[in-house]
């Protein structure tokens, strides 16, 4: 995933972006109100190796 992040560069993710937010809304997938917070979760668990 990072190789074609970078092959595409950060305007043309961004429009990606864009679109697919702007496609969830449009589909009722989202609403706007969705968007004005960010929540994120930093959660690790640990792996069972021994």
């Amino acid at each position: 995933m990072t190789r074609w992040r970078q092959r595409l560069g950060e305007e043309k993710v961004m429009a990606l972006l864009q679109a697919s937010l702007q496609a969830a809304v449009r589909l009722g997938a989202a609403r706007p109100s969705d968007f004005t917070r960010v929540i994120v979760d930093t959660t690790v668990q640990e792996k069972n190796i021994a």
